[in-house]
């Protein structure tokens, strides 16, 4: 029997209860034991050895790890004991901060919107309008659109914490694409639509409605897949000029949309790929 943590933060534990429940079910089906820990209540003794306390017990040593937050550094001290990390460091890496996403994905050669980093880049040299975004944003947090460069100094005050991007605005505004992704296999496709704004997470009341990929559409994901080793991501995808550009990849991505608009159970998909891996 195959024996793994999955681990969440308290707040996204709390937002993601349906989720949870879901990829504990499916374990049963597949024989692994698969528990449930609160990053919060982790206390790291010994890196070197994984030594690990949890409400002040050791933690056993188990065969994988399911990280359901953005944390390149606790996926890396797993594998270093050579426990299996779903997604792995290297995902965190690219995945988890948006300027090195469009690298890679430059580097690969897929279509993505002209982006800069902020210390890349002068007033001089700001195009507008623009989007702006921290390079750790998830769901949508601290997005903006900047129509002028007032509206860009005030919305640039709420990035004091970290650096961000200055991305080009894709023609088609108010929609995207999302591709959930497990393995080397396309799981779902689901455009989100923006009710008001540019905005489109369905978390922040966006509507969303099946997308099939066109063969186009689907030679680009597939470019991405074969040069990433994914587990279980969402690639999302911006349009311009009706043609698809990649936006970003989520990391922690969540499921809501799969379990409103489809019949995929995408978490004991998921669990069946850790089985098989």
């Amino acid at each position: 029997m195959k024996t793994g943590y999955i681990i969440y933060t308290q707040f996204e534990m709390n937002r993601n209860k349906y989720f949870i429940e879901k990829l504990l079910s499916a374990s049963d089906k597949f024989n692994i034991k698969l528990t449930l820990l609160i990053f919060e209540k982790i206390k790291i003794i010994n890196e070197e050895d994984l030594i690990l306390c949890y409400e002040d017990k050791v933690l056993p040593v188990v065969d994988f790890v399911i990280l359901r937050m953005m944390n390149y550094y606790l996926a890396k001290i797993f594998e270093k004991k050579g426990i299996k990390v779903y997604n792995s460091s290297e995902i965190s890496k690219i995945a988890d901060n948006k300027y090195v996403t469009y690298l890679k994905i430059k580097e690969i050669g897929i279509p993505v919107m002209e982006t800069f980093l902020d210390s890349d880049i002068n007033e001089k040299k700001l195009f507008f309008p623009n989007v702006t975004k921290p390079i750790d944003s998830k769901g949508g947090d601290r997005v903006f659109f900047n129509k002028n460069i007032e509206e860009y100094k005030n919305n640039i005050k709420s990035y004091d914490d970290t650096h961000y991007i200055i991305q080009k605005v894709a023609s088609d505004i108010g929609y995207d694409l999302r591709v959930y992704v497990i393995g080397k296999k396309i799981t779902a496709q689901i455009l989100r639509i923006s009710k008001d704004g540019f905005l489109s997470n369905f978390c922040r009341g966006g509507d969303a409605i099946l997308y099939d990929l066109n063969n186009e559409e689907k030679e680009i994901v597939n470019k991405i897949i074969n040069n990433i080793n994914f587990d279980y991501v969402g690639i999302d995808f911006l349009f311009d000029n009706g043609k698809m550009v990649l936006n970003e990849i989520e990391n922690v991505v969540g499921a809501r949309m799969v379990y409103t608009k489809t019949d995929i159970d995408i978490a004991e998909l998921f669990i069946e790929h850790i089985a098989n891996t």
